[in-house]
């Protein structure tokens, strides 16, 4: 059987691809927290369901502990407006928690809990 070298992924694969390498370093990232986060499908499945590849990138930017929005604006590349809608979005979903306090917006990755 041959091998192709160089070859390239269909841009519908290439796609997929990279949407599972962002959920894989973000499993990655939440395994590194004191509750961890062991690699398995079903965590994986979860990932998915729960982050869009966009939303899994960013999330691996935000601690555990509260940052303030614009720290992560600057650390993440993505405008402040831009953070506080996905930001928005991803706290009503339950996966990050915010906060605002003396008028500054606060984020925190939300911990994996068992149960």
């Amino acid at each position: 059987m041959g091998h192709l070298l160089n070859a390239q992924l269909p841009p519908h694969r290439a796609a997929q691809q990279a949407a599972g390498h962002a959920h894989q370093l973000l499993q990655q990232r939440l395994d590194r927290n004191v509750t961890g986060a062991p690699e398995s499908a079903s965590l994986m499945a979860l990932l998915q369901l729960l982050f869009s590849p966009e939303e899994a990138e960013l999330a691996r930017q935000i601690p555990t502990q509260f940052m303030p929005l614009t720290k992560l604006s600057r650390k993440s590349g993505v405008s402040r407006e831009e953070l506080d809608d996905r930001v928005t979005a991803m706290a009503e979903r339950g996966v990050v928690m915010d906060l605002e306090h003396d008028g500054q917006r606060y984020v925190a990755l939300a911990p994996v809990v068992i149960g």
